[in-house]
């Protein structure tokens, strides 16, 4: 059995991509512009430095991930999407 991760995300680019939505919406960690260091580093210590926030954004980006990206969740997006092509 594996353990199942509770890691928060770091991720740099462009803030209009689907990425960013989806870090956005989990609350699973923080998406920045690709030049904005200053605001990058001042997370990287406010996360370092807060043990509750480290394990929030870690609780909610697993939460998120199992409950949109899980084996069964894409198997029943599938089935209802293939179920209303036949109708």
């Amino acid at each position: 059995m594996y353990k199942k991760s509770k890691k928060y995300s770091l991720i740099t680019g462009n803030l209009k991509s689907e990425v960013a939505t989806i870090i956005n919406e989990s609350k699973g960690g923080e998406y920045f512009d690709s030049n904005n260091i200053i605001d990058i580093l001042k997370f990287v210590k406010q996360v370092k430095d807060d043990k509750e926030m480290k394990e929030k954004l870690g609780k909610n980006a697993r939460t998120f991930v199992s409950s949109n990206f899980s084996k069964e969740e894409i198997l029943n997006q599938f089935k209802n999407t293939f179920t209303e092509l036949i109708k």
